[in-house]
């Protein structure tokens, strides 16, 4: 119909614009959409088409809509445009997320990018686009998004890359004033570490947004919930060798945290590839952590050294300076290991490292001490 018409030919010429104009100069035609309150008559279609509360109905075909989302993201993503107030006070945001959080919660992640207008989550792909463009336009946009809920809105769908790269936007910078979403936003982004997935970026992907979430001052109900999800302790600890750069990240910021220690250790965290890992990657704070870590529970001491710390330390000391971070973490370990695992440690070959590096610095006061 004539609306759909006027819909395509909308979001071809501001596309058009939005390709050919190089950024630093400015399109007329956007700034006078939204002059006229074009993000305002967008939300109102939106709020009319999918049923938002209180909103007039009528029916408009989702090829229209998804002209109108797309004519909006190109908006958006202008860097020469400034919409943030606009867009928040047409509300553009809120019938996106009550989409979103209606539709069916177990339609396959892959049939998003369809463009059949039969499809039950038809126009979600430019849905999550839209969002994604305006977290990354600037923070006023992401605090606002955060406020009105769309990353447990996103969250909450059968995650894509599309999916996760609107969350990484969304979660940039996030503060705890302004997201206080559910822990089952955080089991949902878990379930991406935990499930087999055929795309090795998907996890990477994952565990960038969850690290956006899990900091020192995160409520302790965030990290709960991860631990929580199956597998998700046996990827971050047990396999901590043989994850990636994200991966590690979260591991480390969980294990800062004292409740999470069981569950580490349980993993696989003091086994012989993690704990070499650990220490020999994350330099002083990976010391630190296996120090605080034993010294919780004296089986923990022994599981170290039989997982091989006083060999660890050795190589620790056989380069550069004395490792006191190293040395403090086999003295922790010494003091609170068993016979058995403490026969190891002498007999490891260990004290003659220690010896070596003392003569070679002549500054052996740090591990006397110790």
């Amino acid at each position: 119909g004539v609306q759909d018409r006027a819909a395509a030919c909308i979001s071809a010429y501001v596309a058009h614009a939005s390709g050919e104009r190089r950024p630093e100069r400015p399109c007329p035609f956007m700034h006078e959409a939204l002059r006229r309150d074009f993000f305002t008559r967008v939300a109102a279609v939106l709020h009319a088409a999918w049923g938002s509360p209180g909103a007039a109905s009528f029916r408009a075909p989702p090829r229209t809509l998804r002209f109108l989302l797309r004519a909006a993201t190109c908006i958006l993503e202008r860097p020469d445009v400034e919409c943030s107030a606009s867009a928040i006070d047409a509300r553009l945001f809120d019938p996106i997320v009550f989409r979103l959080r209606r539709l069916p919660p177990d339609v396959a992640a892959d049939a998003l990018i369809s463009e059949d207008d039969d499809h039950p989550c038809a126009g979600e792909a430019c849905c999550v686009a839209l969002l994604s463009a305006a977290a990354r336009s600037n923070a006023t946009m992401r605090s606002h998004l955060l406020t009105i809920g769309a990353v447990d809105a996103v969250a909450d769908r059968p995650l894509s890359m599309r999916h996760l790269e609107a969350l990484g936007h969304m979660t940039a910078a996030v503060g705890e004033a302004e997201w206080a979403g559910t822990p089952h936003a955080i089991t949902r982004l878990g379930t991406c570490l935990s499930e087999p997935v055929a795309d090795h970026r998907l996890l990477m992907k994952a565990a960038e947004v969850l690290c956006n979430l899990i900091d020192d001052a995160s409520p302790v109900e965030r990290v709960e919930a991860l631990m929580s999800v199956q597998g998700v302790p046996e990827l971050l600890f047990g396999r901590f060798a043989e994850t990636g750069w994200f991966v590690r990240r979260l591991a480390m910021r969980c294990l800062r945290r004292e409740e999470v220690a069981d569950r580490a250790v349980a993993a696989g965290l003091l086994r012989d590839r993690s704990l070499a890992a650990l220490c020999l990657t994350e330099g002083d704070v990976g010391w630190e952590t296996v120090t605080t870590v034993i010294a919780k529970n004296p089986a923990y001491a022994s599981e170290a050294v039989r997982g091989g710390l006083p060999e660890l330390v050795s190589r620790a000391l056989g380069v550069g300076e004395i490792d006191v971070a190293a040395v403090r973490c086999l003295t922790g370990a010494a003091q609170r290991c068993d016979a058995s695992a403490a026969s190891t440690c002498v007999n490891s070959g260990v004290l003659s490292a220690m010896a070596d590096a003392v003569s070679r610095e002549r500054k052996g006061r740090h591990i006397i001490v110790a």
